[in-house]
């Protein structure tokens, strides 16, 4: 029976570098009728796989199917499992893959307690089969595909075995010989706290700050730099806000960081909401960039709404790399307020959270945006415990801090932290007071 431990197994064994077998998860996915259960961009990808693969799919589930109609051809219907007899469910094999894990997980729980018995991880499957195929374009030199096409593959491409390969390969302008002693799968830069939305469950609770102001591009270039001096390399840089777009020295900042050899994929976060001069543009064209725009529909102001527009077709009048995800969704957390739970638990926790993206703020790196603007608006204490001071540790110091903080189990403000297990609307604003 295909399940989530032979998807385990196959992914332990791509970790240990081992060469797989797909014999058997091809036959049980080409046996069964496959409904898959999300209709977003990695739902999309899984059906380029599949095509590759000759693999069916009967149809899709999702609980936005009135506002999607079909993905190539193949309808989208609202989530309803009572169309299923019980024999029908045993032929039935359900992808899960809407959202983060929490919600895969929550999913995976309901058609099991509907009776369906063959129910897989939709992220895993990706992985599987998009490592197996590009690996295998590879092995033959037939891998012409462009890097930035990653992104769209799963939500954590940095992790990704084949990406890795390729990166270094085509983007390191140093000769790599051998196992590198540090590399980092992604960064992210915090560079401003001003933005044009004020959205209610923002992840860098932008609307509880007082002072909003643009982080020094000198002293985030020194920051990289020195960071660069220990780690041999960083396979995605993203570049957040706030809104990025209103940094004054984006331009600066983007020429520095591009100058960088050893960073694959420098990722840019906005609302689209802003449009900069032709001379960031120009910047954006450049191959290592990706521009990827969150896209809130109704809840964006209507003022700014003719903006999002301008700015996607200048972005494609200089040929920029991008994409515009308009079916994103949120969680919420609840406040800062100490759970006092035991150290397996916090363990667990931060084993399985969604939302460790290394955010590098004010000289800092932390593991998660939660821990990172929490500690800036002291809502959590400072120990010094959870971070990497890149900023006020010596070089000497730096390796040696720098592989401490990438080993860390879990950290003090996961005792801080519930977010909920079902998700909530995107980009919901502040009401104006």
């Amino acid at each position: 029976m295909l399940n989530d431990l032979m998807m385990v197994e196959l992914l332990d064994s791509i970790k240990r570098g081992e060469a797989i077998d797909l014999t058997l998860l091809l036959r049980e996915l080409r046996s069964k009728r496959v409904v898959i259960y999300g209709a977003g961009k990695t739902s999309q990808k899984l059906l380029e796989l599949f095509g590759h693969y000759g693999i069916l799919v009967d149809f899709f589930w999702d609980r936005g199917a009135e506002h999607i109609g079909k993905v190539n051809q193949i309808s989208v219907l609202l989530p309803d499992f009572r169309i299923f007899g019980d024999e029908e469910k045993k032929d039935t094999l359900v992808i899960a893959n809407a959202g983060l894990e929490r919600t895969v997980n929550s999913i995976v729980l309901d058609l099991k307690s509907s009776g369906f018995p063959n129910i897989i991880n939709g992220r895993k499957l990706i992985d599987i089969l998009s490592y197996t195929c590009c690996i295998s374009k590879i092995e033959k030199s037939d891998f012409s595909q462009d890097l930035r096409d990653c992104s769209r593959c799963t939500g954590f491409f940095e992790d990704c075995k084949a990406f890795r390969h390729m990166a270094k390969r085509h983007l390191d302008k140093r000769a790599v010989n051998g196992l590198c002693s540090i590399e980092i799968g992604s960064i992210s830069i915090e560079t401003t706290t001003k933005c044009t939305l004020k959205c209610k469950n923002c992840l860098q609770m932008i609307g509880k700050y007082t002072m909003h102001t643009d982080k020094d591009a000198s002293l985030i270039i020194s920051d990289m730099k020195k960071i660069l001096g220990t780690a041999e390399f960083i396979y995605v840089l993203n570049l957040v806000g706030g809104e990025l777009f209103l940094h004054r020295e984006l331009k600066e900042l983007m020429q520095k960081l591009l100058e960088l050899d050893n960073i694959g994929i420098l990722s840019i976060a906005t609302n689209g909401t802003v449009v900069p001069d032709d001379e960031i543009f120009k910047l954006l064209s450049n191959r290592r960039t990706i521009v990827n725009i969150s896209g809130y529909g109704d809840n964006t102001p209507e003022k700014l709404r003719a903006n999002i527009d301008k700015f996607i077709s200048k972005l494609k009048e200089y040929n920029v790399y991008f994409n515009y995800n308009t079916s994103m969704v949120w969680f919420e957390f609840e406040d800062f307020e100490c759970k006092k739970r035991p150290i397996a638990e916090l363990e667990s926790i931060f084993a399985k959270c969604d939302f460790k993206c290394r955010p590098l703020l004010d000289g800092k790196l932390y593991h998660c945006d939660r821990d990172a603007h929490g500690t800036a608006l002291s809502l959590l204490r400072d120990d010094g415990g959870s971070y990497c001071d890149i900023r006020n540790t010596d070089e000497k110091h730096l390796r040696e801090r720098l592989i401490e903080f990438l080993d860390k189990q879990h950290i003090d403000a996961c005792d801080y932290c519930t977010v909920s297990s079902e998700g909530i609307e995107a980009g919901v604003q502040l009401e104006k007071r």
